[in-house]
This record gives C-alpha cells, sequence and structure tokens, in this order.
C-alpha cells in the first residue's frame, strides 16, 4: 500500500476540505474509492464541486462525522449501503447516504446499464439463445452472486444470525430481476 494512503483517515480528510474550501469555495462530494469517483464524476459540476475519495468506508464516515461536529457545511458522503440495511442501521443523518442497494456495482446491475451493455457489446443471436435456454442474464449473475452475498453477510456479522439458521435461508430477499420478471417492469421501476 501506498504509504500516503496508509496515513489517510477521517481527520486526515476533513482537515483538507478544511484547507481547500479556504482556497475556493466549492461544495464537496466524498466517496469511498476511484471507481465511485469515475461514477459520480458525470453527474457534478466540477466547477461548483470536487469529488473527494476517501480510500475506504470507513474514511468517507470518520471524515463526515469530523466535518458535522465542526458544522461544516457544502460536503455530502455517499457510501455503500453494504449490510447496514440488515443491521438495521437506519436512518441516517442529514448529508450522509447509502446507495440504494448493497453498492454501487449491484446498483448498476439492477439499472439500465447492463442492458445497454449487453446491447452495445454483445452479440444478439448468442444472447438470444442464452436466454432462451437460461434465462435473462441478470437473473443469472444475481443467482450466482447469491450464495456469496448470503456467506460474506454471514461472515462478517456472525451474531447478526441465529445458530440454527440453515444457509440456503439467511437472506431469503427475492431479487430485483425476479421481482420485474413476475410484474412485468423493468428491473429498474421494480427496484423503487
Amino acid at each position: 500500500m501506498n504509504a500516503m494512503l496508509a496515513c489517510l483517515d477521517g481527520d486526515y480528510l476533513a482537515n483538507r476540505l478544511r484547507m481547500v474550501r479556504s482556497q475556493e469555495p466549492r461544495t464537496f462530494l466524498i466517496v469511498e474509492g476511484e471507481t465511485d469517483e469515475i461514477f459520480f464524476e458525470r453527474f457534478i459540476d466540477p466547477l461548483r464541486c470536487k469529488i473527494e475519495v476517501a480510500e475506504g468506508r470507513e474514511n468517507a464516515i470518520d471524515a463526515f462525522d469530523e466535518l458535522q461536529r465542526t458544522r461544516f457545511a457544502g460536503a455530502l458522503v455517499v457510501v455503500d449501503a453494504d449490510f447496514n440495511v440488515l443491521d438495521g442501521r437506519l436512518p441516517l443523518p442529514l448529508g450522509l447516504l447509502f446507495t440504494d442497494t448493497h453498492d454501487l456495482e449491484t446498483m448498476l446491475l439492477a439499472s439500465r446499464a447492463l442492458d445497454k451493455l449487453l446491447r452495445s457489446e454483445g452479440k444478439k443471436d448468442k444472447l438470444e439463445a442464452f436466454e432462451a435456454k437460461r434465462g435473462t442474464i441478470r437473473e443469472k449473475l444475481l443467482a450466482s452472486a447469491a450464495p456469496i452475498g448470503r456467506l460474506l453477510a454471514v461472515v462478517m456479522a456472525p451474531a447478526r444470525w441465529p445458530q440454527r439458521t440453515g444457509f440456503n435461508r439467511i437472506l431469503p430477499v427475492p431479487t430485483v430481476a425476479r421481482r420485474a420478471s413476475r410484474t412485468g417492469l423493468s428491473c429498474s421501476e421494480a427496484a423503487q
């Protein structure tokens, strides 16, 4: 790990934002990592808002807490929801936002972005053959990822689950794709 990144923590980031603010009157969007920065940069005006990468969820939340403590206005933090919804860690303070789903990647999977990617990069006849045989690619991706997500939920916080819970019953949550196919909605509509 880069030596500078090892020194980065929430206090360092909060102090850095204060220093930048003293030089230029911008707002800040604090995100966990570089891929989050790449995703969100298309939604902000770089002349008015600066994206800051916190190098991790904990750093982003710690920076938010420090900025709140000193009543620093003009900073918004977006972090992955991870398992906070399952753990009941809601509602959030104003200015700290969770992704709509577990993380940015699952948000993209539930959005039309996957459909656009498949249409632009995939071969129509191969996609149709796959879906006729196995269901939609979205359903297959979600079904493949679900056991890993369940295992991760248990490993990250074993106390979250009763001792007798079977692995296949840990997170009996219908996927967005299944909900969409049952209702005839697009996946983005079903996710709402």
